[in-house]
């Protein structure tokens, strides 16, 4: 999963059949999907194994986009209980802006 560029859920989309990273708030845990709360507010289903390392607040999610709002959990990383979602959603922009192409790759 190297090169796996983060992205929110306005980004999601722009990414289809690609790996990527979702940054966000786990809201609701079922036994085949997790909905995250997107860094940049909006709502991603992620569809998990029946088991996963999902546990703290905010989370990272690793995995396959499936289309613009959905995903296929591959891995995630526990971000805590506090993390500040508008300055990550900042640096996620950044990270796709062309001016900055070189410093994120």
């Amino acid at each position: 999963m190297e090169n796996t560029i983060r992205v929110n859920s306005a980004r999601l989309g722009d990414f289809v059949g690609r790996d990527v990273r979702l940054v966000g708030k786990l809201k609701h845990l079922k036994v085949d999907h997790a909905i995250i709360e997107s860094v940049d507010g909006g709502q991603v289903e992620v569809r998990i194994p029946s088991k996963t390392n999902l546990v703290d607040t905010y989370v990272e999610v690793v995995g396959s986009v499936i289309d613009s709002g959905t995903m296929k959990y591959k891995g995630c990383s526990n971000f805590g209980t506090e993390l500040d979602m508008k300055l990550v959603n900042e640096a996620t922009e950044l990270m796709h802006d062309p001016r900055f192409k070189d410093a994120f790759m």
